[in-house]
C-alpha cells in the first residue's frame, strides 16, 4: 500500500496538502524524542524555534475563524455543552503550540546535533539526586549546566550514584543549535581521590 493511499485513500490531495499532513505527522511523532534525548539548546535556538513553533498555532487560529460556522454544525460539536465548546475549541491551539515547541526546539535540533554535530566533553561538579520514580530514572546528577535539558537532570547508574566523588564527565556531541549528551563517565582516579579525601 502506498503512502499517499494510506493517508488519503482513494483522494488525490495536492502536493500542499501532502507537505501539510506529513510535516503534522512528523511534528507529533517527534515531540516525545525531545523528553527522551538529552539536549541542551542554545539561547538562539531556544528564541527563534519558540517563535516558529507559534506559526502553526496562528495558522490554526486562522482556519478556525474562518471555518468557525462549519465547525460549529458538525455532528460532534452540535450535542456538546457551550462550556464543551470553549473547552475543545481553547484546546487545539495549545496542544499545536506544545507539539511544535518540543519538536522544534529539541527533537529536530537535537537529530540534527547527532548526525551533523561535533565530538563534546565536559568534566564538572554535579549534585547527585536519588529519587524512587516509575516515570524516570531513580538516580540522576544536576547542574548548572544541565538547566536547558528536558528535564533538567541526566540519569545516571547506581555504582556513580554510591561513589564518593561528584565529579563527572559529560561526552556527546555539539553543534550551532546546542548539546547532546550522550554519555556519563567517572573516572576512576575521580573516585579514588575522593574515598581518600573522605578517609582523611
Amino acid at each position: 500500500m502506498a503512502w499517499n493511499t494510506f493517508y488519503f485513500g482513494k483522494e488525490n490531495p495536492s502536493l500542499k496538502r501532502r507537505l501539510m499532513v506529513h510535516g503534522m505527522i512528523l511534528t507529533m511523532a517527534g515531540a516525545p524524542f525531545a523528553i527522551w534525548v538529552d539536549f541542551a539548546p542554545t539561547k538562539e535556538t531556544f528564541i527563534s524555534a519558540s517563535i516558529v513553533a507559534l506559526l502553526p498555532v496562528m495558522f490554526t487560529l486562522a482556519r478556525m475563524c474562518f471555518n468557525i460556522e462549519k465547525l460549529m454544525k458538525h455532528y460532534q460539536v452540535v450535542h456538546q455543552s457551550r462550556i464543551n465548546k470553549i473547552l475543545g475549541f481553547a484546546s487545539i491551539p495549545v496542544i499545536v503550540f506544545i507539539f511544535c515547541w518540543l519538536s522544534f526546539v529539541y527533537s529536530f535540533p537535537a537529530v540534527y546535533t547527532i548526525f551533523f554535530g561535533s565530538g563534546y566533553s565536559i568534566s564538572a561538579k554535579f549534585e547527585k539526586v536519588d529519587s524512587s520514580s516509575r516515570r524516570s530514572c531513580n538516580y540522576k546528577i544536576k547542574g548548572e549546566l544541565l538547566t536547558d535539558l528536558l528535564p533538567s537532570f541526566i540519569c545516571i547508574d547506581q555504582a556513580q550514584y554510591e561513589s564518593s566523588s561528584n565529579h563527572f564527565t559529560l561526552i556527546g556531541k555539539q553543534s550551532l543549535l546546542g548539546i547532546v549528551y550522550r554519555e556519563v563517565q567517572q573516572k576512576a582516579n575521580q573516585a579514588a581521590k575522593a574515598d581518600i579525601t573522605t578517609l582523611q
